[in-house]
Order: structure tokens, then sequence, then C-alpha cells
């Protein structure tokens, strides 16, 4: 039986040489390309028998402690020891105590294999977040309503002031003016300043003849909006002077408004 073997053998290899020699090159090909499917056998074969074993810990499961209700820091430090990578994550609930953990996921008692596995843990913050005012003038009063909800800030007085438009003029704290984009704590109370609809007619400042910084200051104490144009050169104005306004001298408006100022360019624009 041996010897049928290595006979069959010996007849395979004598027909292997002399294909090799008539054609050395198509068996260069199948050598390199056995080679390579061999190679990758092996490699697949390692990766799958050996290393995926190691990594996910075949056969040791183990189980996520539940952290939920105790001290975050208690709780990432039991996470860690477990041998998990902790992300944390932070809400304000007043009614709940601060810095005890809320939620995790995976939830207590979840097996895992994988090495790093990833636990999120959500605790109650010490103190409310910071949150920024945004810029709602010219909104609805529904509008504001809606936005300090989101944002979890409590609606003080809400007063109106002579305004040509029933819109939000501005936020006030403590008696004092607050700018959007300042940043307050959730839970304050702010109160709202809304525009009647109605306002005190009043003539329009005179603005021509001033700097422009003379003229800005100036649309400021009349509570004026402004825009500039800087774009006309006239030839005999004074650069660097309003020029002339919209709405004119004579004719009426409200807080709020806006005007025009014509500013005169020092040099006349090239066509």
């Amino acid at each position: 039986m041996i010897e049928q073997v290595k006979n069959k053998v010996k007849i395979y290899y004598q027909k292997w040489r002399s294909f090799q020699e008539k054609k050395p090159v198509l068996a260069a090909v199948i050598i390199h390309g056995g080679g390579v499917i061999l190679g990758s056998f092996v490699v697949l074969w390692s990766i799958f028998n050996v290393l995926m074993p190691i990594y996910t810990r075949h056969g040791k499961s183990k189980e996520i402690p539940n952290v939920v209700k105790k001290k975050f820091h208690e709780a990432v430090e039991e996470l860690e020891n477990k041998g998990l990578t902790v992300r944390l994550d932070s809400v304000y609930d007043e009614k709940r105590p601060p810095l005890i953990v809320l939620d995790q996921y995976p939830k207590g008692g979840y097996t895992y294999k994988k090495r790093n596995r990833e636990v999120i843990i959500t605790y109650n913050m010490s103190k409310p977040p910071l949150v920024e005012l945004p810029d709602l003038k010219g909104k609805s009063l529904d509008i504001v309503k809606e936005q300090m909800k989101s944002l979890k800030i409590n609606i003080g007085n809400i007063s109106y002031i002579p305004y040509p438009y029933n819109v939000f003029v501005e936020y006030q704290y403590k008696g004092k003016s607050l700018a959007a984009g300042k940043k307050i704590q959730q839970g304050e109370t702010i109160d709202i300043v809304m525009g009647s609809g109605q306002c005190n007619k009043m003539l329009t400042p005179i603005f021509t003849g001033l700097s422009l910084k003379e003229a800005i200051r100036k649309a400021e104490q009349y509570g004026l909006e402004y825009e500039v144009d800087s774009t006309k050169y006239i030839q005999y104005a004074i650069p660097g002077k309003i020029h002339s306004q919209s709405p004119g001298i004579r004719d009426s408006v409200c807080k709020g408004d806006r005007v025009i100022l014509v500013l005169t360019s020092y040099k006349k624009k090239k066509k």
C-alpha cells in the first residue's frame, strides 16, 4: 500500500517537473497563487481561532454592574475596575440628589465579552447649566415663550413700552437690561419687555452735518435703529459727514424705527 502511494507521488512529481520545463511561467504563477491562497488561509485561521477568542474572551462572559443611584465618581471607579470604558453624560433635575447616577447604558446585568466595553452613565449635575439667551428681537410673544420654555428659563413680568410693533424688545433681569448672548443658569426668572404696537410720534432728529460717531450716538439716544450708506460721493460735500437722511427732518418717527444716514465718502468711486 505504501509502495503504491510512493509510486503515485513519484509519477505526479515527474509530471509536474515536465510541466515546469515546458511552461515555466505558468508554473511560477500557479506556485505563487497557491502560496498566496495558503498564506491567506493561515492568516484567517489565526484571526478567527487565536486572536478573536483572546479579544472577545471567548467563553469568559462578564456582567456589567448596576450603578444607578450611586455617586457618579463611585460608579466610574467601579466600572473602570471591571475593565470597562466609561462615557459621561449629565442632566439637571432639581428634584433629584446631585451627582447621583440617574441612568446607564447598557443596563446593569448585561453580559459582555469584548475588552473596553463602553458604558454610558447619566448623572445629575450639582447646579443648573448655563444657557445662552437667543436674539429674539422682533419676534412675537408666543415665540419668546416657546424659546424660554425650551431653555428652561422662567418668564416673570411681561411689560409693554411704546414701540411701533407688537414684538419682543429686550430682556430684563432684576430691573436691568440683559443683552442677547448673555449666559444665565437654567431655572432663572427673567422679565420680558414687549412693544405695544403703538408709539408716541416725534420729529426725526437732525443728523445732517454730524460725524458718523455723533450721528450714531444721537440715534441711540432717541432709541432709533440706523443704517449707514457710505457708497456715495457728493461733490462739494464735506467728506466723513452725514449729508442726508431718511426719514427727513420734517417727518415723524417712533422709537425703534430705522433711519438711513448717507455718509459722504472721501474719494470718488471709480466706474
